[in-house]
């Protein structure tokens, strides 16, 4: 049905009339609607009572407004024959065929630290493509030719269960790491191997799903890039793109990753106190008390006593585990795990065409856009669009991905960041998710890394 300011197509230009375009019901509206529509090109097929009362039997609504359409071009007839057969019409899927080839990684966990932002340092659970780390959040970008068997052995080095999904992938259900459907956590000190074959092509990503919100708040995320070698827009191909860059963002709750290694299910009693120096005993001296710290920072502290006392609670299993609600607070944003001016340039050399893949693996909207140029969409969630089009702010909702090309055309230094507000530094710059666009030559002009004072220590002076 269309309505106002809707366009409805025709040999004599577009019709924008007001209220809706529907069924006559009465003798006097069908001359009307005759004279409104034939001055468009569009014409009504006459139909009286007995002709109504054949259409009830399959179905009235359908067939009447069907009727009333027959000739506006993209609803039927030879320029709408593909709404016509909608209903019937199957979505072809792109085929990748197998290459015979094995692509093969290691990824392993361990836990460490990332300064995220001057004055930040967090504890995250990284991956690394090596037993020596580093290990980073985001985790490496695993990159195979869509269609290769993929052979990812996952070697978990922490203490605490874990799966590995492959977010955007169709492949077995028993590889797809969802714990206890698809297949039992791997524990502390095991490993296992996935294999699947590398299909769609596109940009997708893995994350762990054993309580998959706190683990990829821990970082426990990377990207998958399965290329495709008759996507006009991989590198190298006929659309001129020289390098393509992934862009990963995310937000970290605070409360959360200041308990990293918090899990915890008994614990042995420790003569740590105030500073005062007097001993802080556990509730029975000598006995393991159990301690709920999953989102307590550690070391905590307590009011300076003669006698301060550790309450004592129920031992429970590490897993499964649970975890009190809390509000997020969700103030550390970062684009490949760091927030500005950590964050990477992005660097180019005038004429080049630059693809930009963006996954978001966070909890929260993200609106990227970037000063001086405008994005063409190429890819959405892995697939190739039929029509690339142009956005100026790219809206990207949690686990979505697009790709986007970025033609370098305008020399300078420009930024790239979040539109929203929150999400660089409440709009006090610098930080959050918000990086340098660098042209070649332009380099020098960049400003020394700033010497964060004023409000953007206040901003982050509580984590």
């Amino acid at each position: 049905m269309a309505t106002r300011g809707s366009p409805i197509t025709s040999g004599r230009g577009a019709w924008t009339g007001g209220g809706e375009l529907r069924c006559p019901r009465r003798r006097g509206e069908l001359g009307m609607y005759r004279k409104r529509l034939q001055g468009h090109g569009v014409h009504l097929i006459p139909m009286d009572r007995r002709d109504l009362l054949k259409l009830g039997a399959l179905g009235a609504g359908t067939a009447a407004l069907s009727g009333c359409l027959e000739n506006i071009p993209g609803v039927n007839g030879k320029d709408g024959e593909a709404a016509s057969a909608l209903a019937a019409a199957s979505v072809d899927k792109p085929e990748v065929e197998s290459t015979g080839e094995t692509t093969s990684y290691d990824l392993f966990l361990q836990p460490d630290t990332q300064k995220v932002a001057p004055s930040i340092e967090i504890p995250v659970w990284g991956f690394s493509d090596s037993a020596n780390g580093p290990f980073t959040m985001p985790g490496p970008t695993l990159r195979a030719q869509a269609g290769d068997k993929l052979r990812i052995t996952f070697n978990n080095l922490q203490d605490m269960p874990h799966t590995i999904h492959w977010h955007g992938v169709h492949l077995p259900w028993d590889q797809d790491g969802v714990p206890f459907i698809s297949q039992e956590p791997i524990a502390g000190g095991e490993s296992f191997t996935y294999e699947f074959e590398a299909k769609p092509a596109g940009t997708h990503w893995y994350h762990c799903h054993v309580d998959a919100l706190h683990h990829i708040d821990m970082g426990m995320y990377g990207t998958l890039v399965f290329e495709d070698p008759d996507d006009p827009w991989r590198v190298g191909g006929p659309n001129g793109v020289t390098d393509d860059k992934v862009i990963v963002l995310d937000e970290v709750d605070k409360n959360h990753v200041h308990s990293a290694g918090a899990y915890a299910d008994t614990q042995n009693p420790q003569n740590a106190g105030p500073e005062s120096g007097n001993p802080m005993h556990t509730a029975e001296q000598g006995e393991t008390v159990a301690r709920d710290v999953a989102n307590r920072p550690p070391n905590p502290t307590t009011e300076d006593s003669s006698q301060a006392t550790n309450p004592a609670q129920e031992e429970r299993d590490w897993y499964p585990a649970t975890y009190p609600a809390y509000e997020p607070e969700l103030n550390t944003y970062m684009l490949n795990g760091y927030c500005f001016p950590y964050t990477e340039p992005i660097r180019l050399t005038e004429g080049e065409a630059k693809r930009l893949r963006f996954v978001n693996a966070g909890t929260k909207r993200h609106s990227m856009h970037i000063h001086g140029h405008t994005f063409l969409v190429t890819h959405e969630d892995g697939h190739r669009v039929p029509d690339p089009y142009w956005k100026d702010t790219l809206d990207i909702a949690p686990g979505q991905r697009y790709d986007a090309i970025l033609f370098a055309d305008n020399p300078g230094i420009w930024v790239m960041h979040d539109h929203s507000g929150h999400a660089s530094n409440n709009n006090i710059y610098p930080g959050g998710i918000f990086t340098a666009v660098a042209y070649e030559g332009f380099e020098d002009q960049l400003p020394n890394q700033p010497q964060n004072s004023g409000d953007f220590v206040r901003w982050y002076d509580d984590l």
